[in-house]
């Protein structure tokens, strides 16, 4: 068995619905990482459902998740509601960067930029 089949049945039990929602608590890059795996995979879950909770969990601007991001968007941007969208777009265009100055304005503009390219790629 593999382990996309491993995943994909992991998911059809909905015993393991919640699965993402408890990787997500853990609070490491990991488990955040595999639970929006989970979530862009999970074929139970409707498009805004994904998106949504991506959304709930502020994972739009955290940098170590981006590519699992950018899968949820693949997955489910094409089929999501134009209010999802707009939800996607104006938390992309409102975001404010934290004050501890982790990052530039400039690196926070060009996270923008590539979160609205990966959007606009996946519409």
């Amino acid at each position: 068995m593999t382990d996309c089949e491993i995943t994909e049945k992991a998911i059809q039990d909905r015993r393991h619905t919640m699965l993402p929602d408890r990787w997500w608590s853990f609070g490491r890059t990991l488990f955040r990482r595999l639970a929006l795996h989970l979530v862009s995979v999970d074929k139970s879950r409707a498009a805004d459902e994904k998106i949504e909770w991506a959304l709930s969990r502020e994972a739009l601007f955290n940098f170590d998740l981006k590519h699992e991001l950018y899968q949820v968007f693949k997955a489910a941007i094409g089929g999501a509601s134009e209010e999802v969208r707009n939800k996607v777009l104006v938390s992309i265009e409102n975001h404010v960067p934290p004050e501890d100055k982790t990052f530039s304005k400039r690196d926070c503009a060009y996270n923008k930029y590539n979160l609205r390219v990966a959007y606009d790629l996946c519409s």
